[in-house]
């Protein structure tokens, strides 16, 4: 007789991990640019996750956060007190 993973309490062979990527603070963007990136994020919270529109379980999904810099500051001038 084969038991379930599941009902045997053992723990999983793998997990998935799922990469989610948001816009950081730190980019040196135009108006336009910024405007465009910020309306595609405000979208892509209406839309169906990832791991929803794979058919995850999420006791089995990890989410990770990254942090996406397109354009880094540049000439950071800092002051020492």
């Amino acid at each position: 007789m084969v038991k379930s993973s599941r009902l045997a309490q053992e723990p999983d062979d793998f997990r998935f991990i799922v990469r989610q990527d948001f816009l950081s603070y730190e980019n040196d963007l135009q108006t336009r640019e910024e405007l465009l990136l910020n309306s595609y994020f405000s979208l892509k919270n209406f839309a169906e996750s990832d791991v929803e529109a794979y058919g995850l379980d999420a006791s089995d999904t990890d989410v990770e956060k990254v942090p996406l810099v397109i354009t880094p500051v540049s000439n950071l001038q800092l002051e020492r007190f």
